[in-house]
């Protein structure tokens, strides 16, 4: 993830209604960058069709400022986690847990 917005995930509206996200974000090289900082938390979407809501907890970083920011949309049917880095070249992981409509 760079300074830009990008796509961290996407599914379709019709195949979850809701979906968690458990994150680890890491940017620079290695532990020894002095640039280096680590990041996790969690991120709770829910959506209606037309518009998605997100909300972030827990998180716990190395750095004094976030990592990674967050957001998310609706775009041709699929829901979209986005983020952005404080700085390029981070990378994350993360397991999601989707909940289908009823």
């Amino acid at each position: 993830i760079d300074t830009a917005l990008e796509n961290v995930d996407t599914f379709t509206t019709s195949t979850y209604r809701a979906a968690e996200y458990t994150y680890v974000a890491t940017n620079a090289e290695g532990d020894g960058d002095s640039t280096t900082g680590h990041e996790t938390g969690k991120i709770l979407i829910v959506h209606d069709g037309t518009t998605a809501q997100m909300t972030q907890y827990g998180i716990t970083g190395t750095k004094a400022n976030p990592i990674l920011t967050f957001s998310v949309d609706i775009d041709s049917g699929s829901v979209r986690l986005r983020a952005a880095s404080a700085q390029a070249n981070t990378g994350v992981r993360f397991a999601r847990l989707g909940l289908a409509p009823l």
